[in-house]
């Protein structure tokens, strides 16, 4: 790789046409912002001199490369050469760029939001459980304020170029080869999920009915389907997305389909607003929550304590968020829910918080009911068995968006967390 000499400041020339080599006004990386990473990555290197450092060149991991809608992430290699040796520093980046997002402006303004608030869970609450180590940010968010993401966005300012944010972190080792590496896999079995239910566990309890939850400059409301953190028009389609999938689904299976099962949507859409503030009011069980607590977010380990990424989401709100998206996500029916939740209560316990079963049970029954109103009101309007079938091999996606009898159980699941709350 070459400078760009033409450029004002000296930058590295990108090996491919990938956006993830470029910074969040669209132009190559500079020399300046790779050094800043490698003196991070090598701050505990004694003969590391930023000052004779040069860059040779900069690649991503073959196969790491996530380019989605609204990020880009990738497993990056700089090469670097400092007194004649030349070495290799390997970096995890996620890049939210407001010129790279084709999407409305309150979609845009959401994600640029979600980026500030997971960069500053890294910088005011990473103690709060284990995480990989950041070694980087860099952050814009002038050209759209500082309100919270469940605010109405207002109109689109008349230039984006350099808003959103770039988060640099240490890899995680997922060497399958090693003993000691971590790994992510959907579905899980009862004793990985127990390792994220202890790490979750471990986080709650780091703030668990604290005065300070809102001193945090976290987003108002945790959760990544938190109602208010939700664009208004899937509410609206909560009940009738349910009626297509039914209509979809009831051929296969026609005796489920019972009159209590198919009342579902309609429950979940009338009660929505309740139980989101039953979630959300002022409560002595309100605590730090992760917010988007899917498997793939959760590096599991057989030899360390499991680590937890992407904090976009995080803030205030009942645990049990937290533990009904766990055991909904990445769990196969059969599994003995109420073992789980004595479990989760256990770690608690040994984490100095006492927390009744009958409390949990209320709480995680409004949490699953919470995710399964996101669930029918954001997916389940296009879903069929051909795109369950599509998508069966997708890790990255929950088990009810690709397998049937992940999704019925959950039906039967929420209809009997409905009944159960007198709604």
């Amino acid at each position: 790789m070459s400078s760009n000499p033409a450029s004002p400041v000296t930058r590295i020339t990108p090996p491919s046409d990938s956006k993830i080599y470029l910074d969040l006004t669209g132009l190559p990386w500079s020399h300046s912002f790779l050094l800043t990473i490698l003196k991070s990555c090598n701050s505990n290197l004694d003969t590391f001199d930023i000052s004779t450092t040069t860059i040779q060149g900069v690649n991503v991991v073959p196969g790491t490369d996530r380019p989605q809608s609204t990020s880009h992430s990738a497993v990056m290699e700089i090469v670097h050469k400092n007194d004649n040796t030349t070495t290799t520093s390997t970096i995890y980046l996620k890049k939210i760029a407001a010129i790279d997002i084709d999407k409305p402006y309150p979609d845009l303004r959401r994600n640029i939001c979600y980026a500030r608030n997971e960069l500053t869970f890294y910088e005011t609450c990473q103690t709060a459980c284990n995480t990989p180590r950041l070694l980087h940010s860099v952050l814009n968010t002038k050209a759209i304020g500082d309100h919270d993401v469940s605010d109405p966005p207002g109109p689109a300012p008349a230039d984006l170029t350099g808003v959103g944010g770039i988060l640099v972190l240490e890899p995680v080792n997922l060497d399958p080869s090693d003993s000691s590496s971590y790994f992510q896999k959907s579905p899980l079995t009862i004793p990985e999920v127990k390792l994220a239910l202890k790490t979750f566990a471990k986080l709650h309890a780091s703030h668990w009915n604290s005065p300070n939850l809102t001193s945090l400059n976290l987003q108002r409301h945790g959760g990544s389907y938190a109602l208010p953190n939700r664009n208004p028009t899937e509410l609206k389609k909560v009940s009738s997305n349910f009626k297509k999938f039914c209509s979809e689904f009831s051929p296969l299976n026609p005796s489920f389909y019972t009159s209590s099962i198919l009342s579902v949507g309609r429950r979940l859409e009338e009660s929505a607003s309740f139980i989101s503030s039953s979630l959300l009011s002022p409560s002595p069980f309100k605590t730090l929550i992760h917010g988007d607590s899917k498997s793939l977010n959760t590096f599991l380990s057989s030899s360390h304590p499991s680590l937890l990424i992407d904090f976009a989401s995080a803030g205030p709100g009942h645990g049990m968020s937290d533990v009904s998206m766990t055991l909904v996500h990445a769990l196969k029916p059969g599994y003995e829910e109420e073992n789980l939740i004595d479990y989760y209560i256990e770690v608690l316990k040994g984490e100095g918080v006492e927390y009744s079963k009958d409390q949990a049970m209320e709480h995680f029954n409004l949490g699953l009911c919470d995710y399964a109103r996101f669930m029918l009101g954001r997916f389940w309007g296009s879903s069929t068995p051909a795109t369950f079938e599509s998508k069966k091999d997708n890790e990255n996606v929950a088990l009810v968006n690709r397998d049937i009898e992940c999704a019925e159980q959950f039906i039967k699941r929420v209809e009997e967390a409905l009944t159960s709350l007198n709604l």
